[in-house]
């Protein structure tokens, strides 16, 4: 035979890869460690139904808050009802994968890699990369962004899996903060224009507290397991090490130190092993400040001058020197920010190339990402982001 294949037809062997696969996710992480199933009220929520079912879309459901003032004394209910009205919105799911072959035979014997070795090791090495791939994703789809930075031309325009809506208008804020602690908050991308002006700090958290509480309609924050109500909010490395400097931060920096995830809403099938949902302190925080959880994560998107966010008309101002400056978006989070919508799970599949002289492995999946957003049942129209709101500001790095 030319070749021969193994393990693919064996389906305990695709059910057990597919549980190692996912054990990357029992790690706490800033951003996956708030994913969680269906009716959880997390930010991340997983969908399953389109596992082992025909068909690419799946649809989500959002009853719309009531809002009528009701009735009176002595009133009817009768002839006083209020329209339920219940918005739906499609996630359309698309193809990930990624294979390695090894380079030759040669090459594993000098590098002391025989083909047990080689598959264990690019086994590891696929669950790592497909890991990254969805916060990839979910940071593209959070942010509002195109598929892998497709905004800017660094990726390929043939990975689908997130679903693109750009932040609606009301859920989205440019600006910052000054040393002093004034607050400027401006109406677009390329008005942020000052690199001193335009700061991530406390005193922008505190305006940012009282907008959140303000909105209308609200984003619903999520509860931990101190029975408190926060609202997650990602931020940048650069925006981080900008809000260590301030000196009042001093009297933040162990607000989070005993923060838990709740064990009803944080019931999920990852976590620190060994800790109940209730006892798994939140992975990255480093401050609790008004009604927000500060959690620094890499994912954070930024942009230099003469790059976009959001269009291509909405650049980053000249004034933020490339290469100095740039604006990073960050993400304030709630209930339903964003859909997982899962259509198969990672299989694993090995092949034997060139005479069964090189051994080779691969992996594939079909999800799609979107974000939580109002929808018309009968018009499909969009209106506001449900869940997030993110966060515009000049950084220096």
């Amino acid at each position: 035979m030319a070749y021969t294949e193994f393990l693919v037809g064996d389906p305990r062997a695709q059910t057990q890869w597919d549980k190692r696969m996912m054990m990357p996710w029992f790690q706490p992480r800033p951003l996956t460690q708030f994913i969680g199933d269906e009716g959880s009220d997390m930010p991340i929520t997983m969908k399953r139904q389109l596992v082992d079912a025909p068909g690419k879309q799946i649809t989500m459901q959002q009853a719309v808050a009531l809002s009528n003032v009701g009735i009176g004394n002595n009133g009817d209910l009768e002839g006083n009802e209020e329209a339920g009205v219940i918005n739906n919105m499609n996630v359309t799911v698309g193809e990930r994968g990624n294979a390695v072959k090894a380079q030759a035979k040669y090459s594993l014997q000098i590098t002391d890699t025989n083909r047990a070795k080689f598959l264990k090791l690019y086994n590891n090495l696929l669950r790592q990369w497909g890991l990254t791939q969805v916060e990839n994703d979910l940071s593209y789809c959070l942010s509002g962004l195109g598929n892998q930075n497709t905004y800017v031309g660094e990726g390929s325009s043939d990975i689908t899996t997130v679903n693109e809506k750009a932040p609606s208008t009301n859920r989205v804020f440019h600006g910052g903060q000054n040393s002093s602690g004034t607050v400027e908050i401006v109406d677009a991308l390329n008005d942020i224009d000052s690199t001193s002006a335009n700061l991530f700090g406390i005193e922008l958290i505190q305006y940012m507290n009282a907008q959140m509480k303000m909105m209308n309609p609200g984003i619903e924050p999520i509860q931990f397991a101190d029975g408190r109500y926060l609202w997650p909010w990602l931020i940048h490395p650069l925006q981080e090490y900008q809000l260590r400097q301030q000196t009042n931060f001093k009297s933040y920096a162990n607000s989070a130190k005993d923060l838990r995830m709740n064990p009803i809403t944080g019931a999920m099938q990852f976590g620190t092993p060994g800790l109940k949902p209730a006892e798994r302190p939140v992975a990255g925080a480093i401050a609790v400040i008004g009604d927000f959880v500060i959690i620094p994560w890499a994912g954070c998107q930024d942009r230099v001058a003469g790059e976009s966010f959001d269009s291509s008309t909405d650049l980053v101002n000249v004034a933020i020197t490339d290469g100095t400056y740039r604006v990073a978006r960050s993400l304030i989070l709630g209930q339903n920010a964003a859909f997982v919508a899962q259509g198969q799970p990672w299989k694993l599949y090995m092949k034997d190339f060139d005479y069964g002289r090189k051994p080779g492995v691969g992996t594939d999946t079909l999800y799609g990402v979107a974000k939580g957003c109002t929808r018309h049942p009968v018009t499909g129209t969009y209106g506001d982001d449900i869940g997030v709101c993110c966060v515009d500001t000049a950084v220096v790095g």
